[in-house]
Formats: C-alpha cells, structure tokens, sequence
C-alpha cells in the first residue's frame, strides 16, 4: 500500500490525468442506487408501521413494547456479528 502512495507522489501531472481510475464502474454505480432505495424504504416502514399500527387501534404501549424488542434484538444480532466476524478476520 505504501508503494501505491509513494509513486502516486511521485508521478507527474500529467502522469495522474493519464490514469483511468478516474472511471467508475457500472457495477459500483447500480449497488450505489440498489442501497440507496434501501435505505430508504428501511426509513419508510419505520415511520409507516408505528402510524399503520395506530391506525389499527393499537394500544401505543404494545406499540412501543414491539419497537423496543426488535431495537433490542437487532443491537444483540449485531453484538455476536461482530463477535463472529472479528473471529474470521
């Protein structure tokens, strides 16, 4: 990685505007869009289902006792994820 540096420091101007990485991938680019309509669905259904929720005469209590418990479960999923994924590395 330090090579990589090093002769980016040391190229020329003109060496550097010669270099194609400049260049993005198609690939990069529909991964970009996919994750983005993603995240914002994810925020959608979290805004939506409290008030569709609601709408179905819930109680909020019940509500926020589902709220609390799929918070709680994603964080510990992400604690043994991790746990999992430092083992691997």
């Amino acid at each position: 990685m330090i090579n990589i540096y090093q002769e980016l420091i040391d190229m020329d101007k003109e060496e550097f505007k010669n270099i194609n990485s400049k260049k993005i991938n198609s690939n990069i680019i529909w991964l970009s869009v996919a994750t983005f309509l993603a995240d914002i669905g994810g925020g959608l259904v979290n805004v939506v289902l409290p008030l569709y929720l609601t709408a179905l005469e819930l109680n909020k209590t019940f509500i926020g006792t589902v709220e609390g418990i799929a918070d709680f479960t994603s964080g510990i999923v992400c604690i043994f994820l991790l746990k999992i994924s430092t083992n691997i590395l």
